[in-house]
């Protein structure tokens, strides 16, 4: 799903700009806020999951990460659709929320799972 979620936006924010003229930075922002911040988070779990000896959790649906996906993505939609509306900074401000929220809900449910198990600090 996340794979999938971050390859239609890529395709989509490149061809953005074909579609609305004149909305390059529209594109981009679904392309930086969208595939790649679903991109990164994805790849960081993987990384701090299998660092952290929790590689049983990489063949189970982990429910933060979800959650974060699906906020990046709806997001990085409200951040495109604020430049065609009259309440552009309210929609602005809502995808940038959306995002922060995102980050924190990642990083509650995997920067704990930064501890090996049994490791005494």
């Amino acid at each position: 799903m996340r794979a999938a979620a971050a390859l239609l936006e890529l395709v989509c924010g490149v061809l953005f700009p074909w579609w609305a003229e004149g909305q390059r930075i529209a594109g981009l922002h679904i392309v930086s806020l969208g595939a790649l911040s679903v991109i990164t988070f994805t790849v960081a779990t993987r990384v701090v999951l299998g660092h952290s000896g929790n590689e049983q959790l990489f063949h189970s649906a982990l429910p933060s990460l979800r959650i974060t996906t699906a906020l990046l993505v709806i997001g990085a939609v409200l951040r495109a659709w604020g430049d065609f509306s009259v309440e552009r900074p309210a929609i602005l401000n809502g995808a940038s929320y959306l995002w922060m929220i995102a980050a924190v809900i990642w990083g509650c449910a995997i920067l704990p799972k930064t501890r090996i198990a049994g490791q005494e600090n």
